[in-house]
């Protein structure tokens, strides 16, 4: 039996590939402004016992804005956690309080993404879960729609794409 942590970096590394898929989806069909390269991605597992929020850099952050996109990614995550009856960061959005959309639940799973648009952050979590299987794409579809999210729509098919292209 593998041991515990090379299981948990395997888990890390497929993770960050998949986000820097839907990053690079997103960075390619959706009209992202030119000083957005990157950004940070959080990540919690667990109902009830969370403890922290690793961050993990997806692309090159080229303005002076990476501090606060980690800040963003992890207070996103984390104040999801804090709402067991909210599937989204945008459920207890606050403009006033800088808590802005960008991060989901995905069962013991919790996700978000800052460097991008509110709805471009939510379209690389969206398409991250669905890349590492814990959202099908009609699922992401229907959670999209209830978010209102176009970007998920433009990145859709690239996404369903590079699923078929790892199952053959």
């Amino acid at each position: 039996m593998p041991d515990e942590e090379v299981l948990e970096h395997a888990r890390s590394r497929f993770l960050m590939i998949s986000a820097t898929r839907a990053f690079l989806a997103v960075a390619e069909y959706c009209p992202v402004k030119p000083d957005r390269k990157g950004g940070w991605l959080g990540y919690m597992k667990g109902i009830g016992r969370f403890q922290n929020c690793p961050l993990m850099r997806i692309g090159s952050i080229i303005n002076d804005k990476s501090s606060a996109y980690a800040g963003y990614a992890a207070e996103k995550v984390v104040r999801l956690s804090e709402h067991s009856d909210h599937e989204s960061s945008r459920d207890s959005r606050d403009e006033a309080l800088e808590h802005w959309a960008g991060a989901f639940r995905f069962g013991e799973h919790l996700l978000s993404f800052s460097g991008l648009s509110e709805d471009q952050d939510e379209a690389v979590v969206i398409a991250t879960a669905v890349l590492v299987g814990w959202l099908s794409t009609d699922q992401a579809n229907a959670l999209a729609m209830r978010n209102d999210n176009s970007s998920w729509l433009m990145i859709a098919s690239t996404i369903e794409g590079y699923l078929h292209e790892t199952a053959t």
